[in-house]
């Protein structure tokens, strides 16, 4: 009843962008207020994903190669999977472009331990590192309605943050502690303070 009467958003999972159309006619003619997530090939029919200005919860599960046992076999790939598999990584830069904003997810990755791996892949393809923060901090927190209290670091807010020794997804970036609601986990722990100057990346 509260989905219904626009009180609690819908989420719809949409595998590909036909879906992701679909689901948008459907929450358009019950008056949903609607989340999609997935569409890692938005960027197929981007006009028609731009008219819609969906709130999207982007995968970074990108479709993986086949393997092939003989080189020879990879004439029988079309060149439909071969242009999934290579522009998937650009999906989140490209949708950017269009002026949308999205939050991202590990939504459909086999093992998390890939998603600095993905992110670097999107970040390679033109993705901001701000916009790369942003799609795991503050838009989601927006879209949950959690502003102020999550995805920023302000005073009020659930003292959740990580320290590391760069840019999060940046080469060589190490992450030192993870901190959730002020409680520290340090990936090594050590002893004593930490000296040295930090720079605070977000908002």
């Amino acid at each position: 009843a509260d989905a219904a009467a626009g009180k609690e958003a819908v989420v719809f999972e949409t595998p590909d962008v036909l879906a992701l159309l679909r689901a948008a006619r459907i929450a358009a003619e019950f008056g949903l207020r609607a989340r999609y997530v997935g569409a890692p090939d938005a960027y197929l029919l981007a006009d028609e994903v731009r008219a819609l200005k969906p709130a999207l919860v982007l995968t970074l599960a990108f479709p993986a190669p086949t393997a092939v046992e003989d080189d020879d076999d990879w004439g029988d790939v079309s060149l439909q999977r071969l242009r999934a598999w290579d522009r998937a990584p650009s999906n989140p830069k490209w949708m950017r472009d269009l002026g949308l904003t999205f939050a991202l997810t590990t939504h459909g990755l086999a093992e998390l331990s890939d998603l600095t791996d993905r992110a670097k892949k999107a970040r390679a393809r033109g993705l901001s590192g701000d916009d790369l923060l942003a799609g795991f901090t503050t838009v989601p927190a927006r879209m949950l309605g959690l502003e102020g209290r999550a995805g920023e670091i302000v005073a009020g807010a659930a003292a959740n943050f990580v320290v590391s020794t760069g840019p999060l997804f940046a080469d060589k970036t190490a992450v030192l502690t993870t901190w959730v609601d002020g409680v520290p986990y340090e990936v090594k722990p050590r002893k004593g303070a930490v000296p040295g100057t930090y720079r605070v990346d977000g908002t």
